[in-house]
């Protein structure tokens, strides 16, 4: 049987995992944002409640360990780039997880086999076409979503 401390790590481990993952997601919007549009009006918002800390562009809010997500001002561009911007977390998830299969002979242990399965899990759930009916994401679209309305839209810009 596992001691409570082993325990105790692996679950801080496991939050650990999940900022970071989310964290680079969110980074993975706004490279795309940046690299299509050239604007630099974005903003990353880890958690909710209670404003933590701030660092430029980059907000903490109290349990920003669990939640993120990224806003930026509306720039007129093809629908292209503006799916890719939306599909940006995907890819970041996707190519995290490809690299921690490439680089982690026999994915190195619970650690990395963790990381790897949460990526997957969360690049596959965010494409999913949803509006959130629970927790902190509670009536925002889906990556997935914004993306089919954006194909959807009548129009061509």
């Amino acid at each position: 049987m596992e001691s409570s401390l082993e325990m105790f790590i692996f679950f801080a481990i496991g939050v650990g995992i999940f900022f970071v993952s989310t964290f680079l997601h969110e980074l993975g919007h706004v490279a795309l944002h940046r690299l299509f549009s050239g604007d630099g009006r974005w903003e990353i918002i880890m958690g909710n409640g209670n404003v933590i800390k701030k660092f430029g562009k980059i907000t903490f809010r109290s349990w920003f360990m669990f939640s993120g997500h990224t806003t930026w001002q509306k720039v007129d561009a093809p629908k292209l780039c503006r799916a890719l911007w939306l599909a940006g977390g995907f890819l970041a998830n996707i190519v995290l997880a490809a690299t921690i299969y490439l680089f982690t002979p026999g994915f190195g242990g619970d650690f990395w086999r963790l990381a790897l399965l949460f990526n997957i899990f969360q690049a596959l759930f965010t494409m999913i076409p949803i509006v959130y009916p629970i927790g902190p994401y509670k009536g925002m679209p889906s990556d997935g979503l914004q993306i089919y309305r954006l194909i959807r839209d009548k129009e061509q810009t």
